[in-house]
């Protein structure tokens, strides 16, 4: 796959047939058949991924299947989830047949679950019980066991591609192995490049974990989806086919569907929604310590989503919050996507 971008084009090898791509302002049109390529169409204008929201054709239907793996939890239950979803319906928007396979907390997990996309996508979605032992751990991070049995036994056809979601090193070595001798193509969505501070085993090995993944297997594969330009120029010299894929929304979601709440005067709400890590991801410590000097203007409540505040305080060794925040603060804990919608549209 080929998208132009400001007069450079990017190549993403997954499929190997013609492939149609619109929109208002740029039309290209890619054969690939093995290592054969061709753009026959592009314009200079340029086309950027993010804006992909017009009619995007369909192509033949030959083999269409993708198989999506990961450390998500379906439907919208983590960040993850959010972007394989959205993620697996550009794909099934291009003609694709996209199965997921998932985690989840739930302890009544089923083999197979249907009820995801069913009211109009009908994709499969397949989970795994959350690793919550160390022995549980220890075969998530380098199991591909469930990943062959789906293939193996519950698919008329084996995928044409499988793209692995951050997914573990060892692990990832190993399905690369698995690909290469059952000729499907596999490819990374990278969307972090988080280093863990902790000095316990744990911290080390997923430090170990990190650095292979990054630096080394990634660039083995047959191609990387990636979240951020940062990703982008990192891979770029050093992979055959690097793809940049930021952040998508699917527009026709009921969720976004209802209007936001544009209050004049009055408290402005500040809402954080998501994970910030053990202290060394996302800095609410030093968001919460300058909105507390902020004297004047309007007042202001600030929304916390996706950790409480005994959580928060632990992650960043603190015992309180300063001066104001404490009554400026509200912790929420772990919420429902439409739940984090309504915060941040009020």
């Amino acid at each position: 796959m080929i998208f132009i971008t400001n007069n450079k084009y990017f190549e993403f090898w997954i499929f190997k047939h013609s492939l149609y791509i619109c929109n208002v302002s740029c039309v290209a049109k890619l054969c690939l058949i093995g290592n054969n390529k061709s753009l026959l169409t592009k314009n200079s204008l340029g086309f950027n991924i993010h804006l992909i929201t017009q009619k995007i054709y369909r192509v033949s239907q030959l083999n269409r299947k993708i198989l999506y793996v990961g450390g998500f939890e379906l439907p919208d239950k983590n960040a993850a989830a959010q972007r394989v979803s959205v993620n697996g319906r550009l794909l099934r928007d291009l003609g694709y047949d996209v199965s997921f396979l998932g985690i989840t907390h739930s302890n009544r997990s089923t083999e197979k679950d249907k009820s995801f996309y069913s009211e109009n996508r009908d994709n499969t979605v397949w989970n795994r019980k959350y690793p919550e032992t160390y022995i549980d751990w220890v075969r998530y991070s380098s199991s591909i066991k469930k990943i062959k049995i789906i293939i193996q036994e519950h698919s008329s056809k084996k995928p044409v591609a499988i793209i692995a979601y951050n997914y573990p090193s060892l692990a990832l070595f190993r399905l690369s192995k698995y690909c290469k001798k059952s000729k499907i193509a596999l490819i990374a969505d990278c969307t972090e490049w988080s280093l863990c501070s902790e000095k316990t085993v744990l911290g080390i090995i997923r430090s170990i974990d990190t650095f292979l993944r990054m630096r080394w297997i990634h660039k083995s594969l047959d191609g990387v989806i990636v979240i951020s330009s940062f990703l982008y120029n990192y891979y770029n010299p050093k992979t055959k086919n690097v793809f940049l894929l930021p952040p998508l929304v699917d527009k026709t979601d009921i969720k976004w569907k209802d209007p936001i709440n544009d209050k004049e005067g009055g408290v402005v709400n500040l809402v954080y929604a998501g994970s910030p890590g053990a202290g060394n991801k996302d800095r609410l410590d030093l968001i919460i310590k300058y909105l507390n000097k902020v004297k004047g203007g309007s007042p202001f409540q600030l929304t916390i989503i996706g950790v409480t505040k005994k959580q928060y305080l632990i992650s960043f060794g603190l015992n309180s919050l300063p001066g104001e925040m404490v009554d400026r603060v509200s912790f929420k804990g772990r919420l429902s996507r439409l739940e984090t919608i309504k915060y941040i549209q009020s």
